[in-house]
């Protein structure tokens, strides 16, 4: 059974002095060891409003549905449920704690949509993982195998898409090309689509995060190179046809993309540490923002306009007793402003972090 738990007001550290002012985001840090993750309300300064130590490990998928904030454990299977006043939820997938965590997980109404990491089929000779989607009484609606590996879940309406790589293991090198998913949630029809690529040149393509606008995906790709020495080609975006499932064109970049998404009719890009507005149109590039230096994008949330991104340092910088893991960065789209929130903390796990945050503040 779900275990609704209320934060607000409980302090699992008095080490650290509570800000009186209104919380603006909810951090949740932890790690893959069994130590205890830790779930921190902060102000728009970077001060703690709430404290408290939760059993969980390794949150590191989070999606931001509505006032609802749903994340996950990668190599754990136990999730978190967040509300906007700081009561969250715990739960396990198909009720039972040992197996593996998930891919990714999100939200459809009372639903909890999520691909739990499988293993390699010896008779398929593909990776296998299990799509889930249950209520949260914990009755389960879908258990079904699929084969891709998705870094990227998106409902639209009835239609699940996902967005991320497959595995064949058949064939000599391993085969891992990049793939996207269509599963109707309401027929059960499952569809997907891999894209092939030089093998003499790449090891490996992946979608490492996909958005839709209209009725086209925008999808990163991310190409591993046979040259050891050289870091993973992430400097392009592949359009794909939302009905059809084939790649239509593809945007060229001089440097690594790490984020996109669109407002409206915008399409917003992270390229190397720059905010960019990229015009679809006439494919020209407004740079906006340049992000704090040897920061790295983590994840992202969109709501009332504004674009939060949460940038960490790699490796954090210790201070003392203290963490200094990274910002959010809260982007306005009306006017182009930019609030830049400290995440400083004592929390023992910071290996994974997700963040939700609550809406405009002018504290």
């Amino acid at each position: 059974m779900l275990i609704i738990v209320v934060i607000l007001g409980l302090a699992a550290c008095k080490s650290r002095e509570l800000s009186t002012n209104t919380t603006a985001y909810y951090i949740v840090y932890s790690g893959t060891s069994n130590n205890k993750s830790r779930i921190e309300g902060i102000d728009i300064n970077g001060n703690p409003t709430v404290i408290h130590d939760i059993d969980a490990v390794n949150i590191s998928r989070g999606t931001l549905v509505g006032e609802e904030f749903i994340a996950g454990g990668h190599r754990a299977n136990n999730h978190l449920i967040m509300q906007q006043d700081g009561s969250f939820e715990e739960f396990y997938l198909l009720d039972n704690p040992q197996y593996s965590g998930v891919w990714n997980i999100t939200l459809d109404g009372e639903n909890i949509v999520s691909v739990m990491n499988g293993n390699v089929d010896d008779e398929k000779n593909v990776y296998l993982n299990l799509l889930v989607i249950q209520d949260r009484s914990q009755k389960v609606l879908v258990k079904k195998e699929i084969d891709i590996t998705p870094n990227t879940l998106l409902i639209d309406g009835n239609y699940l898409y996902m967005g991320g790589c497959f595995w064949q293991y058949d064939v000599s090198p391993v085969y891992c090309g990049a793939s996207i998913a269509r599963y109707n949630m309401e027929t059960g029809e499952y569809e997907e689509k891999h894209f092939h690529y030089n093998v003499d040149k790449i090891t490996a393509t992946d979608y490492k995060y996909l958005t839709k606008h209209g009725e086209y995906f925008y999808a990163i790709f991310n190409e591993s190179l046979m040259n050891k020495d050289s870091t993973d080609r992430q400097n392009t975006v592949d359009i794909i046809n939302s009905e059809t499932l084939e790649l239509v064109d593809t945007l060229v970049f001089n440097e690594r993309i790490s984020w996109i998404c669109f407002v409206g009719d915008d399409l917003y890009i992270v390229i190397a540490d720059k905010l960019c507005k990229y015009d679809v149109e006439t494919n020209a590039v407004e740079e906006i923002y340049i992000f704090p230096e040897n920061t790295n994008i983590e994840s992202s949330h969109m709501r009332d306009g504004h674009i939060y991104y949460n940038t960490r340092y790699l490796p954090v910088q210790k201070d003392g007793k203290m963490w200094n893991v990274g910002y959010i960065i809260d982007f306005n789209i009306a006017n182009n402003s930019v609030k830049q929130t400290p995440l400083i903390t004592d929390a023992k796990n910071t290996e994974s972090i997700v963040f939700f945050p609550l809406g405009v503040t002018d504290n």
